[in-house]
C-alpha cells in the first residue's frame, strides 16, 4: 500500500492562503445566515399581518335584542 507522505511543515504562504480562503467562506456563510434569518422574520411578520387583517374582516358583532 502506498502511504501518503505528510510534510513536516507547511510553508507559511500556503497556510496564509488557506486561512484567507476560510475567512472568505465564513463571511459568505454569515451573509447567507443573516439573509435567511431576515427572510424568515419578514415572512412571519407578513403572515401575522395577513391573519390580523383577515380576522378584522371576518369579525362581526352579534347583537341580540331581547324581546319582552
Amino acid at each position: 500500500m502506498d502511504e501518503k507522505k505528510v510534510p513536516d511543515s507547511v510553508p507559511y504562504i500556503v497556510h496564509e492562503g488557506d486561512m484567507a480562503r476560510l475567512e472568505r467562506s465564513n463571511k459568505r456563510l454569515l451573509i447567507a445566515l443573516i439573509a435567511a434569518l431576515t427572510v424568515m422574520l419578514l415572512n412571519n411578520i407578513a403572515w401575522l399581518v395577513h391573519e390580523h387583517v383577515d380576522n378584522q374582516q371576518n369579525t362581526q358583532e352579534i347583537t341580540s335584542e331581547i324581546q319582552p
